[in-house]
């Protein structure tokens, strides 16, 4: 079921105060999840962990009741934290998002989870009683989430098949960085762009259980510029993605879904589901509906980048507070590690994959 988007009524039933939040990490993300938790209602932030020495002073300065750290894991053993959030590159979750399990805090980490499915799987196994929420922001997405009501509803039949595709204009050179290092990436666009449509696609089709993928590089030494791979879900459901992050005219990332129905067919991206409908039903109106994100999005208290975070964090606010689990927790979101990984076998075999996800505790 899609989830109902959360503004103010994230409530903590026990009377207790607010949860305190200590952020690893302050990049981009970081200081995004950082500025939410900061301001939102029921938590606050009190302490981030970051070793670029610019940013440390310039968080001290603009932040004085916020504590700063240079070694994350004096921040976990020195403060009082409820939720850790981890936004650091993935060849460093591992060992932190252990260690936050291990000292029994609430984890929230940027995607993907970790390097590869075991990876997941040891982290997996550390999991006591602590609520953990994987970042994949699509979810929380208003056009997506109309789309996942839609085929809960079954006002169109079953879906039939879908083509999707993820582009951004990123890479027409080679490039360094970490992101661009298969040691401490993962892999190319199947990774960095990839687990975002997989993660959705899990969310509005059920688990991936087979995988026969191609890539190319055109522009990357060591990692894949362009993946094509033919999907099968669990109930026989085929479709096609398509991965670019080196195609010209996508300013920002797109993730565009045409999914067919017994009685539609629907094409969605970040901005608009458009619905053709041969039928009137509870949630669509016979012929074309078209809707943009702004009719369907909810009002949230602060938005930095847009509410989709917001909604997210607050989520995963309320899921600790009111002991609900989490739309995806680190073993939803191991399962995108591990399709991700039966599409590199794919690729280096020229042979399709069964996926195998790893086991739940």
């Amino acid at each position: 079921m899609g989830i109902e988007p959360l503004t103010d009524h994230c409530q903590r039933e026990n009377g207790l105060g607010s949860l305190n939040v200590g952020v690893i990490g302050a990049g981009k993300m970081g200081l995004l999840h950082a500025g939410i938790f900061n301001s939102a209602t029921h938590s606050r932030l009190i302490s981030i962990a970051e070793k670029g020495p610019l940013v440390s002073r310039a968080l001290r300065s603009l932040l004085p009741h916020v504590r700063v750290y240079n070694d994350y894991s004096e921040m976990l053993d020195n403060e009082a934290l409820d939720v850790v959030v981890i936004c650091t590159p993935v060849f460093l979750h591992k060992s932190m998002v252990e260690s936050a399990l291990e000292r029994r805090k609430h984890v929230l980490v940027e995607k993907p989870l970790a390097m590869d499915a075991l990876q997941c799987q040891s982290i997996l196994e550390r999991i006591e009683n602590q609520k953990t929420m994987v970042a994949y922001c699509r979810r929380f997405m208003p056009t997506y989430q109309h789309l996942k009501r839609i085929i809960d509803s079954g006002d169109l039949g079953p879906p039939s098949s879908y083509m999707a595709h993820l582009f951004v204009s990123q890479v027409f050179s080679q490039l360094s960085g970490w992101q661009y290092d298969v040691g401490r990436s993962g892999g190319g666009v199947m990774m960095d762009l990839g687990c975002h449509a997989i993660d959705l696609l899990h969310y509005l089709f059920g688990d991936i259980v087979s995988v026969n993928s191609r890539g190319f590089s055109q522009y990357s030494n060591a990692i894949e510029d362009f993946v094509s791979s033919d999907l099968e879900s669990s109930d026989n459901l085929r479709g096609h993605l398509d991965l670019s992050w080196s195609v010209k005219g996508f300013r920002v990332p797109e993730l565009k879904l045409i999914v067919d129905f017994e009685n539609g067919v629907i094409t969605v991206t970040e901005k608009y589901i458009d619905i053709t409908s041969k039928v009137d039903g509870r949630l669509v109106s016979k012929g074309r509906n078209l809707r943009f994100r702004q009719e369907l999005a909810v009002s949230v208290p602060i938005n930095i980048g847009g509410p989709e975070y917001t909604i997210e964090d607050m989520d995963f606010l309320d899921c600790i507070l009111n002991d609900r689990e989490p739309l995806c927790n680190f073993y939803e979101s191991s399962k995108v590690n591990a399709v991700i990984d039966a599409g590199y076998s794919s690729m280096s075999s020229g042979q399709s994959r069964i996926v195998e996800y790893p086991r739940r505790r």
